[in-house]
């Protein structure tokens, strides 16, 4: 290696530098299971069935699989049973749907797709959108070799190697997906060694290495709630407290 003015390493100082990267974009159409339009403002027939799955014991009406009861209702009855009166034909009334979850349902993608009905009229499948899995591999690594004297020599070198990926499988948008989530690991390896030649039949070698590995490895909501986007706040609530009095930090 040489420096014109300043530094002359002919035959003594010798340097290495490689950059290199893989890149792949995998994309697809998956399907997903959204709320149908009708559920989203309250009409969950579609999901009561004609399983009777007990008795109500505050009135004595029939208690199926699939059946939404009104909280506002809840007394208590025979032998201190607490109960409920289910919403009649297991719909809620638009008044009823708090702000919390209308903020929850403005996060929600809306059906885009007929998708699958079931016996029941449950409807699947009704949510078709664009997918893609990048790969990005990036590595890059430089090596220093100094030869002090003709028996004396020493070397450092250095590696980073970056994967970064998503990763899951996806079932929603990568904003709010709870099936997918970013994958980043990332490597550095150091390493230096010294050559002593102490005899024509004789060499003593000295290496030493450390290595470090970061995985960063998290879902993309909680991401989202870490940079503010999807906070307690934003739901509609001010603060949530704890059993104790302690406030939950909004996030």
């Amino acid at each position: 290696m040489r420096i014109p003015k300043l530094y002359n390493g002919k035959d003594k100082t010798f340097f290495f530098f490689n950059w290199e990267q893989y890149r792949e974009n995998a994309g697809g159409s998956p399907t997903s299971t959204v709320l149908t339009d009708a559920a989203r403002n309250g009409n969950l027939s579609a999901y009561l069935t004609n399983n009777q799955v007990g008795t109500n014991p505050c009135d004595g009406t029939p208690i199926f699989a699939g059946q939404i009861f009104d909280p506002l209702t809840t007394k208590t009855g025979p032998n201190g049973t607490l109960c409920r009166t289910a919403f009649p034909g297991n719909i809620i009334p638009s008044n009823r749907i708090s702000k919390v979850s209308q903020n929850f349902l403005s996060y929600l993608p809306a059906a885009n797709a007929p998708g699958i009905v079931s016996g029941n009229g449950i409807v699947a499948n009704n949510y078709i959108f664009s997918a893609v899995n990048p790969l990005f591999n990036t590595t890059y690594q430089f090596r220093i070799d100094e030869n002090v004297s003709d028996r004396h020599r020493i070397y450092f070198s250095y590696h980073e190697r970056e994967n970064t990926r998503y990763s899951g499988q996806q079932v929603a948008p990568a904003t709010i997906d709870p099936g997918g989530w970013p994958q980043d690991f990332i490597t550095h390896y150091l390493r230096t060694g010294w050559d002593w030649t102490l005899a024509p039949d004789k060499l003593n070698v000295l290496n030493i290495g450390w290595n470090r590995t970061n995985s960063i490895n998290v879902t993309s909501a909680v991401s989202q709630a870490n940079s503010g986007d999807f906070s307690f706040r934003m739901l509609g609530w001010g603060k949530v407290f704890l059993g104790s009095g302690e406030a939950i930090r909004t996030i």
